[in-house]
């Protein structure tokens, strides 16, 4: 994988939460990097909003979703590709690397951001 220097995510923390602990730990980190500028987009819920609080920075931006979107997946969109991130009975990952997939998921989300708070 190319050094990544964006990465633009939407997650439901809810879900998220409730997964390992080191798991969470290492995104956490990956996303306070300080030559990484991360944008999230997270459920707004009393997690969302925790993990606001505690993870908005200058490099790591969290912006937290209207009540009725809520995602049932994980998507983060890299500079060179996108990840699909579902939670089930098994974590299943679709990474995409096309330039013209990136590109598009880049505008829809910027559009998303918009349109959050």
């Amino acid at each position: 994988m190319s050094e990544t220097t964006t990465i633009c995510a939407y997650v439901n923390i809810d879900i998220v939460s409730g997964l390992e602990k080191s798991y969470i730990m290492k995104t956490t980190e990956i996303m306070n990097n300080k030559e990484i500028e991360a944008r999230e987009i997270i459920a707004n819920s009393d997690h969302g909003k925790t993990h606001k609080r505690k993870h908005n920075s200058k490099h790591h931006q969290i912006r937290l979703s209207d009540n009725e979107m809520l995602f049932s997946a994980d998507n983060i969109i890299l500079d060179d590709r996108v990840l699909h991130v579902s939670f089930g009975a098994a974590i299943i990952v679709i990474e995409i690397i096309n330039p013209v997939r990136v590109n598009s998921q880049k505008m829809i989300f910027d559009m998303a951001w918009d349109g959050v708070k």
